[in-house]
């Protein structure tokens, strides 16, 4: 597959079958990407379809909102594959200084080892620039090798490597100017 003809879409209704698919192949391998989201959305993980509007509507929320606004993109392929989803947050907070950052991502099981996560990384590095910022946080667990690689990729640069005060594991927080 050709990495980049992928682009980022807002995810919408009509793929929420595909949706759901990676979901399930998500759960399949026991991730906590998508159960954690949807315990943050307060929905089964079955509700792929409320989860796309909920993801939406996240893009609206007032500044002075305790949620922070954020914007949900899927990287797709021609014929509109769901290969993986990002966010990105428009600002930080205390929390996502220390671990989350402005961008998160995911890349389908299916679809590693591709390239698809750094193209993914690259493309809503634009989103952050659209949005007026001018360098975001992203960070990784520290076994986490392929999302080192991918942020590196993308011209990350290693702050530190502290140990998250949330999942009690080695992260590492990279810097990158967009």
């Amino acid at each position: 597959m050709d990495v980049d003809s992928t682009r980022l879409i807002r995810p919408t209704p009509d793929l929420a079958h595909d949706f759901q698919a990676l979901i399930d192949e998500s759960l399949a391998l026991d991730e906590v990407f998508y159960p954690r989201l949807f315990a943050f959305l307060g929905l089964p993980l079955s509700d792929a379809a409320r989860a796309i509007e909920m993801l939406l509507d996240l893009e609206d929320i007032p500044g002075d909102s305790r949620v922070v606004p954020s914007s949900t993109r899927w990287l797709v392929d021609a014929s509109d594959r769901i290969l993986g989803e990002c966010r990105v947050r428009h600002r930080l907070t205390e929390r996502l200084l220390h671990h989350g950052g402005h961008i998160g991502y995911y890349v389908r099981p299916s679809a590693r080892r591709q390239g698809h996560g750094t193209r993914m990384l690259a493309l809503a590095l634009d989103e952050a620039r659209g949005l007026g910022l001018l360098r975001v946080l992203v960070t990784c667990d520290k076994v986490n090798l392929g999302s080192a690689a991918i942020i590196r990729a993308n011209h990350g640069v290693l702050e530190d490597e502290p140990v998250s005060r949330f999942t009690h594991q080695v992260i590492q927080r990279y810097w990158i100017a967009v």
